[in-house]
């Protein structure tokens, strides 16, 4: 799975330090949106949105984000 790295504030270790975020294949949920008429539209929307939240510290290992 593809990744972003950035710079994000860490609340763990009170610094500003790297954090990796998952990447969206947009390529990919094109396709399906395509395949499907549109229906994937809204599944895309969402996984987007998750991503773009989510990140991971990666001097501390914490998660930041939905389920963190």
């Amino acid at each position: 799975m593809a990744t972003n790295q950035t710079m994000y504030y860490c609340k763990r270790c009170a610094r500003w330090t790297p954090h990796i975020q998952p990447a969206t294949s947009h390529v990919l949920h094109l396709l399906l949106c395509l395949l499907t008429c549109g229906l994937w539209l809204g599944v895309w929307a969402v996984i987007v949105m998750v991503n773009f939240l989510r990140k991971t510290c990666t001097v501390c290992g914490r998660l930041v984000g939905l389920t963190g």
